[in-house]
């Protein structure tokens, strides 16, 4: 059976949370060679935005691109003012759409987009891709954070609780 041929985006900020919720880090590696068993992979996105002065999240970015492969989209997180205090911002949905777009959507060659987020705000471009441009979507993404409207939207959604193989092995690193 010929493999659907994808291209491969990860909501870094939405992973961030959902490894938290589950307990385990996504080894991306062999997340990345999950994928490859079941799909044919034109390209791996990862966005993820930076704290001014991270060096840890800069060395883990350049890892991904350097040793993975990866293409890297990153930008500082923006410092907003509250009542309670100072929250961080750095929202890659925008970009992760017209990406999306630009490098799936528009091209007759590749057949639909793996996305690794629950987030909500990517139904709405699940349906654009589904329904106007004739794409596969798929997700990978956890119970807890697996929007119903993507979910709902997904051509298929892989459950990562259910994968604990491509957890990070902590002894081997």
């Amino acid at each position: 059976m010929k493999k659907l041929k994808v291209g491969v985006y990860v909501d870094g900020a939405n992973m961030w949370f959902t490894q938290k919720s589950l307990g385990w880090v996504i080894d991306w590696r062999k997340a990345v060679e999950f994928v490859k068993e079941n799909f044919a992979v034109r390209g791996v996105y990862y966005y993820n935005a930076l704290k001014k002065g991270d060096k840890k999240t800069k060395i883990y970015l350049e890892g991904l691109e350097k040793k993975l492969g990866f293409i890297v989209r990153s930008k500082e997180l923006k410092r907003i003012e509250t009542d309670n205090g100072y929250v961080y911002k750095g929202n890659f949905d925008v970009e992760m759409a017209i990406d999306m777009i630009l490098e799936v959507g528009m091209k007759e060659t590749i057949d639909g987009v793996v996305i690794f987020s629950g987030d909500s705000d990517f139904a709405y471009l699940a349906d654009v891709l589904k329904k106007r441009l004739g794409k596969k979507v798929i997700v990978f993404s956890s119970n807890k954070f697996l929007s119903w409207e993507l979910r709902e939207r997904a051509d298929w959604a892989y459950i990562l609780n259910k994968l604990t193989r491509l957890a990070k092995d902590v002894k081997n690193g």
